[in-house]
């Protein structure tokens, strides 16, 4: 047996405005309810607990139950976990994912802390050539977290990361002693990017390893490239900062390879999710190199290089292995 829905009874006031214009508002007295969402999940947690709050199919095909009282508990251990990121009302959580029972927790976690969340819509990466609007978003939200759910956003952004650092970091070395250019000087090393003009032959040779095989190789030239820039010698800075951008590109094309497999359900959303970390990952590297220049010049640059290459790494060998084990 069904219950029957209760709806308040309609009681609807019109307020005119100068110019033509007019207000609607509801006069019904508000009838009592919950304080916010996380105590109607505590009370069905209580009431319900085994019930089904979601359901969705994991990679194998198989079904994923979430019940209301393991909702509960993962709201609560995320939730601490945002809290112990420092998030709050000034730093919120930006969130590129599509719908999803991590994401659906991760939302019901920071409602229940009082973590405001922003979930960034994969068509903003989608349709845009320029990403303006995700660029937008990002400088006035300035979150303090952003949540990916696409694992194979997170090696290329990382490797857009290093990048972005050593790119922008650049002209303040070849500037500076013991190199002294000018900036027509600085200028004609950035030819380097002419090497994206290679990227066809990496996407044959990501069909002949697999992606999945390249990515981390990838990885290990780019940070092959990146020590190589440490010496003040001009030939090895060029022929490292190379080997970066070539590696980027690669990690690009194995990416786009990828993300198909991986999301085959919703290839489109997932892979605005990866353009948009992408992207991100290349506004925070540019950020990070001044910063890391201010705190200890070239060498503290490739320490960060080091650094968001170590990270890429790691995805880059997750997601091989989760593909080895599909």
């Amino acid at each position: 047996m069904v219950a029957m829905v209760r709806f308040v009874a309609p009681r609807i006031e019109r307020l005119a405005r100068p110019g033509g214009g007019f207000i609607l508002r509801s006069t019904a007295p508000v009838p009592a309810h919950l304080r916010c969402l996380g105590d109607a999940l505590v009370r069905w947690a209580s009431e319900a607990p085994e019930r089904t709050l979601y359901a969705e199919r994991d990679e194998a095909g198989a079904w994923r139950h979430v019940s209301y009282r393991a909702a509960l508990g993962a709201a609560r251990a995320l939730g601490q976990a945002l809290l112990d990121l420092g998030l709050g009302p000034a730093r919120p959580l930006m969130v590129l994912s599509g719908n999803s029972i991590d994401h659906a927790l991760l939302a019901l976690a920071a409602m229940h802390v009082g973590v405001p969340i922003a979930p960034i819509s994969p068509a903003y990466s989608l349709a845009s050539r320029d990403h303006g609007k995700l660029r937008l978003l990002a400088e006035l939200l300035r979150p303090g977290a952003i949540y990916v759910a696409s694992r194979a956003a997170f090696a290329p952004a990382l490797v857009m990361i290093a990048y972005a650092v050593a790119f922008s970091a650049l002209p303040f070395r070849l500037r500076a002693e013991p190199f002294d250019l000018d900036a027509h000087a600085v200028g004609l090393v950035y030819g380097i990017w002419l090497i994206g003009l290679l990227a066809p032959m990496t996407g044959r040779l990501a069909h002949r390893l697999g992606p999945a095989r390249l990515l981390p190789l990838l990885v290990v030239l780019a940070a092959v490239g990146v020590g190589l820039t440490l010496p003040d010698r001009l030939p090895l800075i060029v022929v490292g900062l190379t080997l970066l951008a070539l590696s980027l590109f690669g990690a690009i094309t194995a990416a786009q390879l990828l993300v198909p497999r991986l999301v085959p359900e919703a290839t489109g959303a997932a892979m605005g999710v990866y353009v948009s970390v992408y992207y991100l990952g290349g506004s925070g590297g540019g950020v990070l190199a001044g910063l890391a220049w201010q705190h200890g010049g070239w060498p503290t640059v490739v320490a960060v290089c080091a650094t968001a290459l170590a990270g890429a790494a790691v995805a880059a060998l997750a997601l091989r292995r989760r593909l080895a084990r599909a």
